[in-house]
This record gives structure tokens, sequence and C-alpha cells, in this order.
């Protein structure tokens, strides 16, 4: 629950009484991050050793979720950009944003409104966006080319 919560962006309920548990939430938060790093890694080092290529993804794609901290595929990746946080997250998600890129490509006016920024905002934040690295890889496969290489494989062998 301590990594859902996390990771989906949920908020603590803010009582009179609740500073304690903010706190204890805190160290459980630390102390689940170090052990969680380690089994993910772990996974990812074995699925490597049995070339297990739909187990290390999947471990790779936690990883990148942990680090962010935010499901990759989900808004909460836009936490990583300085000056956005869970409340804007949330403006941006419900005015249809919900992704890095999504935020990279549109118009810079649609996020000053958004968020209810002055100019330049939306244009500075995606002069950052700019310096973020893009890990999309996408492939795809033909047929033909795949059983030309496996002849020309079984020739050579």
């Amino acid at each position: 629950m301590i990594i859902q919560s996390v990771l989906g962006g949920a908020d603590l309920p803010v009582t009179e009484n609740s500073s304690h548990h903010h706190i204890q939430f805190q160290r459980d938060q630390s102390t689940v991050w170090q052990c969680l790093l380690r089994l993910v890694r772990c996974i990812i080092d074995f699925a490597i050793y049995r070339h297990d290529a739909g187990t290390m993804r999947n471990g790779l794609l936690i990883l990148r979720s942990i680090s962010a901290p935010g499901w990759d595929d989900g808004p909460m990746q836009m936490k990583q950009i300085e000056g956005i946080g869970i409340a804007s997250v949330r403006k941006l998600a419900g005015a249809g944003i919900i992704t890095i890129e999504m935020l990279d490509e549109v118009e810079p006016h649609k996020i000053e409104t958004t968020l209810k920024k002055a100019p330049p905002f939306g244009r500075k934040l995606q002069d950052t966006l700019k310096g973020f690295p893009k890990l999309r890889v996408s492939l795809s496969l033909l047929g033909r080319l795949v059983s030309i290489f496996a002849e020309l494989m079984l020739h050579d062998c």
C-alpha cells in the first residue's frame, strides 16, 4: 500500500493529530524503498541471467517508476519536472495532459491557463523539458525480413 500510495500520488488525510502519522509514514516509506530497490535490482539481475526479456523489461519499468517516483505510464511522472507538484499534475491530467511527452507538445498558453500561471511559465516549462531524455524506443519486425535473416543464419552455421 505504501508503494502504490507514493507512485499513485495519494494524499494522506490531514487532521489535527495526523503529524505523528505523517512522520511514521515517511519512516516506513524509507524502509520499504530501500528494500524495494534491492529486490527489483535482484529480479532484473536474475532475469538477465535467465535470458528472460519480459521479466527484465517489467523490472526496468518498475525501477523507472520507483526512481520517478510515479508510475512510468501515468501522470505522476510529471512530478519530476521542477515547479510541478501533485496539485499541478492533477490539473494537467484533468485537462487531458497525462504524460511528459504530451506536456512537451501542448501549446504553452494551455499550460498557463490550466495551471493558472502567468506567461512565460508555459514556454519556460517546455524549455526545461527539452533537457529531458527521450527514453522510448519502438521496433517493428517484418515477417519476410525475419525469415530471410533466419535462412542466412542457417547457411552460415
